[in-house]
Parts: C-alpha cells; sequence; structure tokens
C-alpha cells in the first residue's frame, strides 16, 4: 500500500510538473460560410513536412464545412485545382540539458521549451492563377513545480492537435475567400 502511494506521488509529480502554453497567434474562430459556387468542388493536395501528425482528416473536415472535398493527389491537368502544403516544425535541441536540470532538481528548477510551426501552402486553381499563404504559431512547454496548477488547462497532451487545427481553420479560411470571389 506504501509503494502505491508513492507511485501515485511520482506519477503527479511527473505528469503535472509540465504545461503547454499556445502562442495564438493564429485565429481558429473564422465564421464558415460555404462557398456555393464551389460546392462539393474537389482539390487535389500534397502535405510534406516535418511535424509527424499532420491531422490530414482534420484538414479534410474542415475543407468539407466550407464545401470542398479534398483528395490526396498530384497536379491534374484538368482545371482541378491543387492545394501544395508544407506544414513544418523547429525547437532547440539543447533545451534537454535545462530540462534534465529540471527533473533533477524535482522540478523546483524552471525550464522551457518553444517549438515554432509554420505552414507554407500554394494553391493553384482552376484557371491557373496561384495563390500563396504562410502561417505561423508556437507552443511553449513549461517544467517547473507550480506547473501543477495549470497542468489541467494547458495539457501537453492535446497542444499540438489543438495548434494544427487552428492552422488548418485559418488555412482553409484564407483559401475560400480567395476562391469566393472564382465562378
Amino acid at each position: 500500500m506504501k509503494m502505491l502511494k508513492l507511485f501515485t506521488v511520482a506519477v503527479i509529480f511527473l505528469l503535472s510538473g509540465c504545461a503547454v502554453f499556445q502562442g495564438n497567434e493564429v485565429s481558429g474562430n473564422h465564421a464558415i460560410v460555404p462557398n456555393d459556387n464551389w460546392a462539393n468542388k474537389t482539390i487535389t493536395y500534397n502535405i510534406e513536412g516535418n511535424v509527424e501528425n499532420k491531422n490530414e482528416e482534420y484538414l479534410k473536415e474542415i475543407a468539407g464545412k466550407y464545401g470542398y472535398r479534398l483528395q490526396w493527389g498530384h497536379a491534374k491537368n484538368n482545371g482541378t485545382p491543387h492545394l501544395e502544403i508544407n506544414f513544418s516544425f523547429r525547437r532547440n535541441g539543447a533545451a534537454v540539458i535545462p530540462a534534465f536540470i529540471t527533473g533533477l532538481s524535482l522540478y523546483t528548477i524552471p525550464s522551457w521549451q518553444t517549438q515554432k510551426y509554420e505552414i507554407k501552402a500554394n494553391l493553384t486553381d482552376s484557371k491557373n492563377i496561384d495563390y500563396s499563404y504562410k502561417s505561423n504559431d508556437h507552443t511553449r512547454l513549461v517544467q517547473w513545480l507550480p506547473m501543477i496548477f495549470a497542468f489541467p488547462f494547458a495539457i501537453p497532451f492535446t497542444a499540438h492537435e489543438k495548434l494544427t487545427e487552428r492552422m488548418y481553420d485559418d488555412l482553409m479560411y484564407k483559401i475560400n475567400q480567395d476562391l469566393k470571389t472564382q465562378i
């Protein structure tokens, strides 16, 4: 019974001593207004980058809300719009050293790491007009004992997914704004 209590306390310290805060540089609160001119219009897309989980299902879902159907593949010559996305992130690998010191000090010495995310997208519409989009955002992982109180509000396990969803929301909003004028 005593080992169970020690194990529980150790898990709480390990999990709740960190929190991830989002930069909120990109707005994800756009009003979704479907583009009636392009209702159920297929857009081919490719997505690349060094982000492990690109959540392509969410990209397809949000595109569907705007009235577009995304289909993975290369650009076609039949007038189908094509979207090229590069989704990448950068982080400082040297942040492992302060994180190690934080762990050794039982989270009394703080450390943090910033991950910077970037989406670059190019859309070629049915008339071969090119549109470029770029958005940046970041997350900051903070490891420190007082983060026990922030943990329930800044859970590290879902921060990347929320940021990805917000960036895709913003990208599809911008694409819809540009394609609204097309017939």
